[in-house]
């Protein structure tokens, strides 16, 4: 399994400084929704939608997604727009 991880890396040129900064930590990284403005909540709310629609009605947490909840989701900036930094 180390070996396929390794080779994954080595065909995309991923280093030892991208994991970490891809890498699970205690205090978040990236934006915070919160700092997000309308637009943006907007775009954030629909990338949520893509993934949350697919999950049966009962299950999806996308109805209870409100300001609250949402202010609580954070990304890491590397992973939404590739390249910059």
């Amino acid at each position: 399994m180390q070996r396929l991880s390794a080779a994954i890396d080595a065909a995309a040129d991923f280093k030892e400084s991208d994991h970490a900064a891809v890498e699970y930590t205690e205090t978040p990284k990236g934006v915070a929704c919160h700092d997000l403005d309308a637009g943006q909540r907007k775009l954030l709310r629909a990338l949520l939608g893509t993934y949350f629609n697919r999950v049966p009605d009962g299950v999806s947490p996308l109805p209870s997604y409100g300001e609250a909840a949402l202010d609580a989701v954070q990304f890491e900036r590397n992973l939404l727009v590739q390249g910059q930094s």
